[in-house]
């Protein structure tokens, strides 16, 4: 979650490259919805909508999981634009493809967008949804055996809803 997002998104150019050479197109919606995530928390929000978009017009070749970080991307970037309903209607949308995966990055996904869920919902006035939403991520990450790596515990002490995950 802290990594250099620059330098990811270098090296996934890299690997949409050699995909697109080898033509495994399940691999390059993978790339292309991860590389529309990190130019997107670059705050590159333009170039990272327009890999979102393009993971999801491949979705026939796309699996959960990669179409599920093409919705975060798209997600993250209408909440930072002040687009908390628009930004709702993503992170539901990517949650739908990934909430009941059991692998361990799909989890981590539905962890991170019911986190940017929650955020938008404060954003949106409804603080109830986004208590909801933060403790269900808490959950998440408590059932994987993984600290709070996304600040959420802050956020709920912040908006007066401590509480351990559940």
């Amino acid at each position: 979650m802290m990594g250099d997002w620059a330098e990811s998104a270098a090296q996934s150019e890299l690997a949409l490259a050699l995909f697109r050479q080898a033509g495994d197109q399940t691999g390059q919606a993978w790339v292309t919805a991860t590389i529309g995530e990190y130019y997107v928390r670059l705050g590159n929000y333009d170039l990272g909508r327009g890999y979102a978009r393009q993971a999801l017009e491949g979705s026939a070749t796309g699996e959960s999981t990669s179409l599920a970080i093409a919705w975060d991307a798209l997600g993250v970037a209408h909440f930072q634009l002040g687009e908390p309903r628009e930004a709702i209607g993503c992170f539901l949308r990517g949650l739908a493809l990934v909430r009941d995966l059991k692998n361990p990055l799909a989890r981590l996904m539905t962890a991170i967008m019911l986190a940017g869920f929650g955020d938008a919902s404060l954003a949106a006035g409804d603080l109830p949804a986004a208590v909801r939403a933060w403790h269900q991520a808490l959950q998440v990450l408590d059932d994987l055996g993984w600290p709070d790596l996304l600040g959420i515990g802050a956020r709920l002490e912040q908006a007066g809803h401590p509480g351990a995950p559940g």
